[in-house]
């Protein structure tokens, strides 16, 4: 999950809280906050145990300072079984010729395949991939020859589609 503030004053830190029934609410992650700013700044936190097949609710616990702690709007989500997909690719923007990670989250073995196309839609690289149950990081290979604005796509037996604009230099 990600969030963003537009500007913190006596901002301690974030915990991360999950339910199946919304009302008893455990914590699951802590991210440190960034204290006293007058500028925006993006937090993310990876829910490493992704409960499949029922609703799940997250919130924010936003803790200052001196203790006090408010909480953000509930939000729903549910994870399909046979479901995977794509938490972040990075880094972005990419060195041609290097390789870049995704963190892929399934509940099943199955073959995911990678493409990248260019502005005019050449595929520069297509490669397949395992992935296993649960949440995995995974190596993709940017060829040497991809240079500027590219469309990673990555889709999954299941049926899965994910795409994500790169920059590679």
């Amino acid at each position: 999950m990600t969030w963003s503030t537009s500007s913190e004053i006596n901002s301690s830190h974030f915990v991360i809280e999950r339910s199946t029934d919304q009302v008893r609410f455990s914590s699951i992650g802590r991210v440190q906050a960034q204290g006293f700013s007058q500028t925006s700044h993006a937090y993310q936190f990876t829910d490493a145990d992704i409960l499949f097949g029922q609703p799940v609710f997250y919130r924010l616990k936003m803790v200052d300072l001196d203790g006090t702690y408010q909480y953000s709007k509930v939000i729903r989500l549910t994870f399909n079984k046979g479901a995977s997909f794509v938490q972040r690719v990075f880094p972005n923007p990419a060195r041609a010729g290097q390789s870049i990670q995704a963190d892929i989250t399934s509940d099943s073995n199955q073959w995911v395949q990678v493409s990248l196309f260019n502005t005019a839609g050449q595929r520069i690289m297509q490669q397949s991939i395992r992935v296993q149950p649960g949440q995995g990081r995974y190596q993709l290979n940017i060829p040497s020859s991809a240079k500027g604005f590219m469309i990673l796509m990555i889709r999954a037996e299941d049926g899965t589609l994910h795409t994500e604009k790169m920059q590679v230099n």
